[in-house]
């Protein structure tokens, strides 16, 4: 289907320097330009709000919450969707 998945994890120590920005706009160059993918997307945990900011300034667009979708220690964690088009990428 031309779809792809963008992920980051970053140390704490490189928070607010703009490091998963770039970095995911280089991955979403490459997928689009390079693959030819159509559409990438990108979850995070509900109240990650640093990643959503990322996924903002990248031009993603929010398309849900997927409830009780994650297991992560122990707790069952809500995630949010959101995916950006290749026609609506800007580099």
């Amino acid at each position: 289907n031309h779809v792809g998945e963008l992920g980051y994890v970053l140390n704490p120590a490189l928070h607010g320097n703009e490091v998963a920005l770039e970095a995911a706009r280089a991955v979403m160059d490459f997928g689009f330009n390079e693959l030819g993918l159509n559409r990438i997307e990108a979850k995070y945990i509900i109240g990650n709000t640093a990643s959503r900011r990322v996924m903002d300034k990248l031009g993603m667009k929010y398309e849900g919450t997927m409830r009780s979708a994650m297991l992560i220690k122990g707790i069952y964690r809500d995630i949010g969707i959101c995916a950006i088009l290749k026609n609506e990428f800007k580099c």
